[in-house]
């Protein structure tokens, strides 16, 4: 049996025996597609505690008492260490109703001991950055106002946070 022997660039010897490429079909038999995205902003992120992607949060509702606080442990990462972060919400959070989108609640989102709003930014300091990331803080979602008599039915919202690089 016959055998090409080529040695790859990365020093890797490779053996193909007569029989391997005898094996492969001359023409494809099939083929396959598949897309990679990703979403990259070199400079800024907000991450979990343990660098991997945010998860959803669920929010338990006890009857008689309401809607509970959601929280997730979180990091904001930065490649710029001459400037702190701005941290702001682009819209209003609410949770609606799947099955009445009339009903709507109002959720407050906090940052750390921030309050997250639509119209004036939290100002996270470069000097709280360690190796390009802040400490653990805790992003917590919690209704604006009193629950307890809430309609029943499955309720969902997202938050959506703006990072931006501050100037100072």
């Amino acid at each position: 049996m016959k055998s090409i022997i080529f040695r790859a660039l990365t020093g890797i010897t490779f053996i193909i025996s007569a029989a391997t490429m005898a094996a492969a079909p001359a023409t494809p038999t099939g083929s396959a597609s598949i897309t990679v995205t990703a979403d990259v902003d070199p400079s800024l992120a907000l991450v979990s505690a343990n660098n991997t992607s945010l998860q959803d949060i669920s929010i338990a509702y006890i009857p008689s008492r309401g809607l509970q606080t959601g929280s997730e442990q979180v990091r904001i990462a930065s490649n710029d260490n001459q400037h702190g972060v701005d941290v702001s919400l682009s819209q209003d959070v609410q949770l609606v109703n799947a099955s009445d989108p009339s009903v709507k609640v109002p959720m407050s989102v906090t940052l750390g001991s921030n309050d997250l709003t639509t119209s004036k930014a939290a100002n996270f300091g470069k000097g709280i950055f360690i190796n390009g990331e802040t400490s653990p803080m805790t992003l917590t979602v919690s209704p604006t106002s009193k629950t307890d008599s809430l309609a029943s039915g499955h309720y969902s919202g997202v938050i959506n946070i703006v990072l931006a690089q501050s100037t100072n």
